[in-house]
């Protein structure tokens, strides 16, 4: 047994992998980032972490960490950006988000009434999706010339979620709309460009 699996298992904090059915426990160690970014909340929404090779995690997974720093006993979900096997020190290092937020997904459903009048209602495809979301500030725009100019919230969500374009999200009593989403950004994982949703 390596020097560093010996330290997950003695040291490290219960973790879950919640993405999974049915779930797995494990251990992880982790720490906040300090590579992420200079911004203040970049800094403190990403984690650096390993966990032990056999779980076989992967990108766009979502982790329940446990005991997140010495003495809190509260726990963080993390969704999991990047991950990279370390065969030699039988570990998995991995960068993570914090979920910052959970939305409901849902989609438009049309049907007719009795005279045939159409009836467009939104439905519910899943609720409590996680994400690591942003309010577009100009900062942002300025480090992300690509932002559409319509769009206020961008969210990072795992990819297990087929969320398409001009679906709905609503968190946080606001409700948006998916102008665009970019698949191959990160493997396992989904961006989301969304707009103020006005539609009724």
């Amino acid at each position: 047994m390596k020097y560093t699996e010996r330290l997950i298992k003695r040291k490290g904090q219960p973790c879950e992998i919640i993405s999974r059915t049915p779930t797995v426990i494990s251990k992880c160690i982790t720490a906040p980032s300090t590579k992420a970014g200079w911004r203040f909340g970049d800094r403190d929404s990403y984690v650096d972490g390993i966990t032990l090779l056999d779980t076989s995690l992967t990108s766009g997974e979502v982790v329940l960490v446990s005991g997140f720093v010495s003495g809190y006993s509260g726990q963080k979900e993390i969704i999991v950006m990047a991950v990279n096997g370390d065969p030699i020190g039988q570990v998995i290092s991995f960068l993570g988000a914090k979920a910052t937020l959970h939305f409901d997904w849902q989609q438009q459903q049309v049907s007719t009434d009795a005279n045939y009048n159409v009836i467009q209602t939104w439905a519910n495809v899943s609720t409590s999706v996680p994400a690591y979301g942003q309010t577009v500030t100009a900062a942002l725009r300025q480090s992300d010339p690509g932002l559409l100019p319509t769009t206020k919230y961008l969210l990072d969500t795992p990819s297990a979620y087929d969320i398409k374009r001009f679906d709905r999200i609503a968190f946080n009593g606001v409700s948006a709309q998916v102008d665009d989403l970019d698949k191959i950004i990160l493997d396992g994982i989904i961006r989301l460009q969304c707009s103020e949703d006005t539609r009724v």
